[in-house]
């Protein structure tokens, strides 16, 4: 409960003014107050929206929610929300054509009506043959008097005759968009389908499957091929013996056809034969067999013939004989040291000192380290030095993030555990992983084309070194660019400072006065399970002559985004083909408007309704890489045209190429090169420094002389044809966000969402809640919730998590007792992700958080003062808002 100053003033009850307190901070609000002048206010308007709080001490406030402006009687109300407190919730599926079904739309995932304006259309509709409509919604219009019943590949749903493929058994239900019975369980499980093998269905015993333990038996039987450790058997050598359920039992030596349970042991051969765990059977040794009398037959005795050599004679070292028959001539230790870990320190005269543990490299009393806190003796000194109070571990690698006030600091990214001062460097993967303070370049042998490097290299022709190709290099698309010749040169892509100044404003004057070096920006993030590629087009003008007035102006940029799902086991060493992931999806955009693409093969094709078509694969460079399609004039890109077979409009146009060497843009006709420069340290360093004479003069917006000029940068980018309510930028600084809201459980396979490498995105990460004080109107156990806003690339708030309606996750607990904490990541009340992605705006403060307290009526407060904080600090930092702390940590992205 909040304190006595805050409690309800019950005056307009009794008729009698009394003093009332507000802790609240800020512009004064909007008030009315009785006759008596020494009262406090009985009626408020905190959010300043012409409204009144609706409280039982102002009979006249109709604003149910006095802490957000845009709710209040009368107000306008998208679907799902009560924003004019009639205490009605409009439901986002709408049946505006009253036919029965809901309209289909990114709102409603029940929603099938393909026409919710017209009443004889709808998944119910007895469908007309021939006549160019699609009553029923299926997608087609079925052909008269020809009809057949196509269920192949389905179990359930319409036939396409009117008829049914069948019905789903118990706990089942019909996906009728793939025709397919599903199951309320994880993709991928085997629930309910015991008995129910299905060569097309999309759950079979696979290793998931088995991981979720509900694979049959029976099914088991059908998916040896697949899964044969699990359901079959694996037997390298034929011999019946292997690992899996069908072998006849488990091989002690699967590479040798001779050696499995029960085989005839051969003595003499070196070999386990029948792996009973007792080695080679000796042979029998006679004095017939035994010709030099040492007690040794062959081929135990390695020379038969000289008594002084047999397993059992001392060995003499560096002699050039191998006295006891172990395959090698001892080599003669001269230094008097034994040293079992290497590192110059053991026992001996010879050894630079005694060793505190021989078996580690790292500890010895000449270790330049001995960091603080982790319980080794790195230096054997017999201490392990105290840490100060101001180290902090967040990601628990034994090293302390860098920071002014911790000289033991030494993690230049103390949020993944796998870089720090002591992790392996990986050449070209653009991590700075063991915090020397940069990457290391994979080059080595000098070359001037592929071939005079080793297999899987390439020879990069610029600095004529052989590399590692980089996932962005591997995955740059090959680039059909349509020229209109009303403007030659207007249609090629180039860098933004082409014309040697660093102000965008004059760009589009200069556009015929240089040659275009063909550049293209590329962006690289990275969780465990997938990476995201961005490639950023920037026009220095885009025209068109559509529009009664034209829509020229200066600074455009379109972009194309991929999802490559990580499936190598070591993603990022660029050790071949396999090395650079599978394509899964790609996402084509203008400045307001994206669209999808998937390879035939993609897991994310059917079901979604999103897909606006295939990708096409062009082999230009030496392997298959996507194509995309520039528009001229305006420069739109897509992924479905058919440019590559079937050439450009008007037969003009100019192919793109990757390469380490740029091309200039041939105006009209042709083929050239382009080359890439990472965003990260070029663009987007621009950000920050407005104005009219600088690259930007609003953030994400280019600087412009033209009235019309409003081109954004890939951090202000939003898709306002799918859902305009998303943030801007999404789609560079959290893309793994975005691909989960634009296809849910419709994507394949598993998802991860917190980021091993990201330069864009500001985080915040929240580890605990302690609650403190109660802040319920009716003095009941807490039920804390928490709303976290975060920033996109144009400046606007958004909730990333709230109790619902949080774009990144949603969260609240219930009756939680005083003083308890909660941990987010362990528990009872754990979030599924405790890590937020925003963007740090300038002249913004970082995040606004609000501890709430869930309640009958108004939810209460768990902060004194009782509105929202604004924070902004990096690294971990315990706050205290009084009924509640918390510990957080905030990460700025790279400069």
């Amino acid at each position: 409960m909040r304190s006595s100053v805050s409690i309800l003033c019950l005056c307009l009850l009794t008729m009698v003014s009394v003093a009332c307190g507000s802790s609240s901070s800020g512009p004064a609000p909007d008030v009315f107050v009785s006759p008596d002048t020494n009262t406090q206010p009985l009626c408020e308007d905190l959010d300043n929206d012409g409204h009144f709080a609706k409280t039982p001490a102002c009979i006249t406030g109709d604003d149910c929610n006095d802490n957000n402006a845009s709710i209040f009687a009368g107000a306008p109300e998208p679907c799902g929300t009560d924003n004019n407190c009639d205490g009605l919730i409009e439901a986002c599926c709408q049946d505006k054509d009253q036919d029965g079904a809901f309209g289909k739309s990114s709102d409603c995932l029940a929603g099938a009506d393909c026409d919710d304006n017209n009443a004889t259309k709808n998944p119910n509709a007895t469908e007309i043959c021939g006549d160019g409509i699609d009553q029923n919604c299926d997608g087609v219009d079925e052909q008269c008097n020809t009809c057949e019943p196509q269920c192949e590949g389905k179990q359930c749903g319409d036939d396409g005759c009117g008829g049914s493929c069948g019905d789903c058994g118990d706990g089942a239900t019909c996906n009728l968009g793939t025709g397919i019975c599903e199951f309320e369980t994880l993709p991928g499980s085997c629930a309910g389908r015991c008995g129910e093998y299905d060569a097309a269905a999309n759950c079979q015993c696979d290793e998931f499957c088995v991981m979720e333990g509900d694979c049959c038996d029976d099914l088991c039987t059908e998916c040896e091929a697949e899964v044969p450790a699990v359901c079959g058997c694996v037997d390298e050598d034929e011999d019946g013996y292997g690992e899996g359920p069908t072998c006849l039992g488990p091989d002690c030596n699967d590479s040798n056809v001779e050696v499995f349970p029960g085989a005839e042991e051969v003595c003499g051969d070196g070999l386990d034969n029948d792996c009973a765990g007792d080695g080679d059977a000796e042979c029998p040794c006679t004095e017939e067999l035994d010709l030099d009398g040492d007690g040794f037959c062959e081929p135990q005795d390695c020379d038969p013939e000289n008594a002084d050599i047999s397993p059992e004679v001392e060995e003499i070292c560096e002699d050039g004989i191998d006295q006891n028959c172990d395959g090698v001539d001892d080599t003669c230790v001269v230094v008097d040291c034994i040293d079992e870990d290497g590192d110059g320190y053991g026992e001996g005269s010879a050894c630079a000192g005694p060793d505190c543990n021989d078996s580690d490299p790292a500890i010895n009393p000449g270790a330049e380290e001995d960091p603080c806190g982790d319980n080794i003796d790195q230096d054997c000194d017999d201490v392990d030095p105290e840490c100060p109070e101001t180290c902090v571990d967040a990601d628990n690698d034994t090293y302390y993030a860098i920071s002014e006030d911790c000289p033991d600091g030494n993690d230049c990214n103390d949020m993944d555990g796998t870089i720090n001062p002591g992790a392996e460097e990986v050449c070209g993967d653009g991590i700075d992983n063991n915090c020397s303070g940069s990457d290391q370049e994979c080059s080595t042998g000098e070359c001037t084309q592929d071939s005079d490097c080793s297999s899987g290299m390439w020879c990069d022709t610029l600095n004529g070194g052989c590399v590692w190709p980089k996932f962005w290099e591997w995955w740059a698309p090959v680039v059909y660019a349509d020229t209109d010749q009303s403007q030659p040169g207007w249609d090629a892509f180039t860098s933004y400072d082409f014309d040697g100044n660093q102000i965008a404003g004059d760009n589009g004057d200069n556009v015929d006065s240089f040659d275009l070096t063909a550049w293209t920006y590329y962006t690289y993030l990275k969780t465990d399970t997938h990476v995201y590629l961005g490639y950023h087009y920037y026009f220095p003008r885009r025209y068109s002559d559509a529009l009664a007035f034209g829509t020229n102006y200066e600074n455009a940029m379109q972009s194309v985004f991929m999802v490559i799902a990580i499936d190598s086991p070591e993603p990022g060493a660029f050790g071949g083909p396999n090395g650079y992931g599978t394509l899964i999806l790609m996402e084509t955009t203008s400045e307001s408007t994206f669209w999808r693409y998937v390879p035939e093969d993609s897991p994310v094709l059917d079901g979604t309704g999103l897909i606006d078509g295939v990708v096409r694969f062009d082999n230009l460079g030496g392997h298959s890489r996507p194509i995309v399609y520039i528009d001229a004039k305006t420069h739109q890109i897509r992924g479905d045209r058919d440019w590559d077979t079937d050439g450009f409009p008007d037969n003009n146009g100019v192919i793109y190429d990757w390469d380490f060497v740029p091309g200039v843009a041939p105006e009209l006709i042709g083929e050239t090169t382009y080359a890439l420069l990472p965003l990260s340290e070029s663009l987007w360093p621009q950000r920050k420094d407005l104005g009219d004479t600088k690259v930007f003069n609003e953030f994400s917006k280019f600087a412009g002389d033209d009235a019309s000029n409003y081109s954004r940068a890939p951090w202000g980018y939003k898709d306002d044809a799918l859902d305009a309510t998303r943030p801007a930028g999404e789609i560079l600084y959290d893309p793994a966000t975005l691909i989960r809201h634009q296809f849910g459980s419709n994507w394949g396979g598993p998802f991860a969402t917190e980021y091993s490498y990201n330069p864009y995105a500001l985080k915040v990460k929240i580890s605990d809640l302690k609650i403190k004080e109660d802040g319920s109107w009716f003095e009941t156990t807490p039920d804390p919730y928490i709303n976290l806003y975060l920033r996109d690339g144009r400046g606007k708030e958004h909730k990333v998590l709230g109790k619902n309606g949080g774009l990144q996750n949603n969260w609240s607990a219930q009756d939680i007792e005083i003083d308890t904490i909660i941990f987010m990541t362990i528990g009872d009340n754990t979030m599924d992700r405790n890590w937020f992605y925003g963007l740090e705006y300038t002249g913004t403060q970082y995040f606004g958080i609000e501890i709430r307290d869930a309640d009958i009526l108004n939810d209460g407060w768990l902060m004194d003062p009782a509105e929202r904080a604004y924070h902004s600090f990096t690294g971990s930092a315990f706050v205290d808002w009084v009924y509640s702390d918390s510990y957080m940590n905030v990460t700025l992205p790279a400069e």
